[in-house]
C-alpha cells in the first residue's frame, strides 16, 4: 500500500494512469490497482516470485520506503530516476532478466517432464498390454489352436480394442479414425493381425501394412508370405510369396521362413536349394525340430546330397530329442531297411503311443508281410491297423482294414473246409 498526502498539488489519476501502464506489459498484468480514499493498492499472486521482484522494483524506482510513511507525488506522476541510480536500475533489470529466463526454463523442462512421464506411463500401459496378447496367442499355439473357440474369438475382439485404444491413447489422437500408420509399431500390426482371426482379410491386411518397406517385421513378413502361398484372406500367389520369405530370410534370417523355403524347393525338386535353407534353419537357436527331420530325409534319400544313413540317423535323433514324432518313425524305417526289426518295432511303437498313426501303420504292415525275424500275424496286423485308423481316421488303415476283413473270412472259410 502506498499512502499519499491529499495536501500536495497533484491529481492522483496520474499515478494510477502510470501505474496501469506498468501493469498493461505482458510480464506485468499480475497487477490489480486499487484506488480508495489516500492509498493505492497492488494485490498479486502470493507465490510468484517473479511478481514480487517486479513489485519490490517498482516500490525503488519511485523510491517509496519499506515503512508506511506518506510519501509526496509531483504533479508529473511518477517520480524519474536520477543519473546517479541508472547503474542500479540497468542492474535491477539484469537481475529481473536472468530470474525470468531460470524459471522460464524451470517450468519448461518441468512441462517435458510431465510430458515425459504422461508418455512414459501410457508406453509402459502399451507393452504390459502387448505381452499380454502375446502370451494368449502362443498358448493358442501350444494347444494346436487353429480356429479359436467362439470364447476365445470373443476376448481376441476385446483385447484388439484395447490395443487399439493404447496405441491411440500413446499417439495422443483423438479417436481411433485418427491414426495414422506412423502411429504403429511392427509388434502392434502383428498382434491386430493375429487378434484378427476370424476375418482373414483383415489379417492380411494388417499383415501387409506390417510387411511393408516401412517397417519390415519379421514376424509379418514371414506370415504374409505363408497367406500368399495358401491364399489365406487374399488369392494364392506362390511367387510373390516366396519373394517375401526370401525377403525375411535375407534381413532377418530366420529359421522358419528358412524351413518354409526348403519345403516349397522339395516340392518343386530343387533339393540343392533346399538343403541350403535348411542348413541355415538348423543353425539358428539350434535349429528346429522339422528343420533336423527334413534335413535327416535328403541325407537318408541322397536328394540334393550324397547318400549318408550315418548322418541322416544322427540327424533324426537330433530331430528326436527335440520332440519330433515322425523322425521316430524314420529311425524305424532305417532299422527295418536294415533288418533290424526289433528296433524298428520298438521306434514305430514310441511314435505310436506319442500320436503318430504312420507309426502304427508301419507297425500293421510288418507283421502282415512277416520275414525271418518275425512271424506273419494277421490279427496283431489288424489291431495295429485300427489304431492307426482311430489316431486321424487314416483312410489307408481303413481300405486295409476292409481287405482284412475279407482275407480272414477266406481264411475261416478255407479252415472249415
Amino acid at each position: 500500500n502506498l499512502c499519499f498526502d491529499p495536501k500536495h498539488n497533484w491529481h492522483p489519476l496520474s499515478v494510477l494512469i502510470s501505474l496501469s501502464h506498468l501493469s498493461n506489459h505482458s510480464e506485468n498484468r499480475f497487477l490489480t490497482i486499487r484506488l480508495s480514499d489516500h492509498r493505492i493498492s497492488f494485490h498479486f499472486p502470493k507465490k510468484s516470485v517473479i511478481q514480487f521482484r517486479q513489485l519490490r522494483m517498482f516500490f525503488h524506482s519511485i523510491s517509496v520506503p519499506h515503512s508506511r510513511k506518506r510519501v509526496p507525488f509531483p504533479q508529473g506522476g511518477l517520480v524519474q530516476p536520477q543519473n546517479t541510480s541508472k547503474k542500479k536500475l540497468c542492474a535491477h533489470k539484469l537481475e529481473q532478466q536472468k530470474t525470468t529466463q531460470s524459471l522460464d526454463s524451470s517450468q519448461k523442462s518441468h512441462s517435458i517432464t510431465q510430458c515425459t512421464s504422461f508418455k512414459n506411463r501410457h508406453q509402459q500401459h502399451h507393452c504390459h498390454l502387448r505381452l499380454k496378447i502375446q502370451k494368449i496367442i502362443q498358448e493358442m499355439e501350444i494347444h494346436n489352436q487353429e480356429e479359436p473357440s467362439e470364447t476365445c474369438q470373443i476376448q481376441y475382439i476385446s483385447l484388439k480394442q484395447q490395443l487399439l485404444h493404447s496405441i491411440q491413447n500413446r499417439s495422443n489422437k483423438e479417436n481411433l479414425q485418427s491414426l495414422e500408420i506412423c502411429d504403429f509399431s511392427g509388434d502392434d500390426l502383428f498382434l491386430l493381425a493375429m487378434l484378427s482371426c476370424n476375418d482373414d482379410s483383415e489379417r492380411f491386411h494388417f499383415l501387409s501394412l506390417g510387411s511393408s518397406h516401412q517397417f519390415n517385421h519379421r514376424e509379418c513378413l514371414f506370415e504374409c508370405g505363408l497367406s500368399l502361398i495358401t491364399g489365406r484372406g487374399v488369392p494364392a500367389c506362390t511367387k510373390t510369396g516366396k519373394e517375401l520369405l526370401k525377403k525375411c530370410c535375407e534381413i532377418h534370417d530366420y529359421d522358419r521362413a528358412h524351413l518354409e523355403l526348403g519345403n516349397l524347393f522339395c516340392e518343386e525338386g530343387q533339393y540343392q536349394k533346399a538343403h541350403q535353407h535348411y542348413t541355415r534353419a538348423v543353425d539358428q537357436n539350434n535349429g528346429s525340430a522339422t528343420a533336423w527331420n527334413n534335413l535327416g530325409d535328403l541325407y537318408a534319400n541322397g536328394l540334393g546330397v550324397e547318400e549318408d544313413r550315418g548322418l541322416a540317423e544322427q540327424l533324426f535323433i537330433k530331430a528326436a530329442r527335440c520332440g519330433h514324432i515322425f523322425a521316430l518313425v524314420n529311425l524305424g524305417f532305417l532299422r527295418e531297411s536294415d533288418n533290424r526289426i526289433q528296433e524298428a518295432i520298438q521306434f514305430y511303437e514310441r511314435a505310436g503311443r506319442q500320436g503318430c498313426s504312420a507309426g502304427f501303420f508301419n507297425l500293421g504292415v510288418i507283421f502282415t508281410k512277416g520275414n525271418e525275424f518275425i512271424e506273419k500275424d494277421l490279427r496283431i496286423a489288424k489291431h495295429y491297423f485300427t489304431l492307426a485308423h482311430e489316431l486321424d481316421q487314416d483312410e489307408t488303415a481303413l481300405e486295409v482294414l476292409r481287405d482284412f476283413d475279407l482275407q480272414l473270412r477266406n481264411e475261416s472259410c478255407m479252415g472249415a473246409l
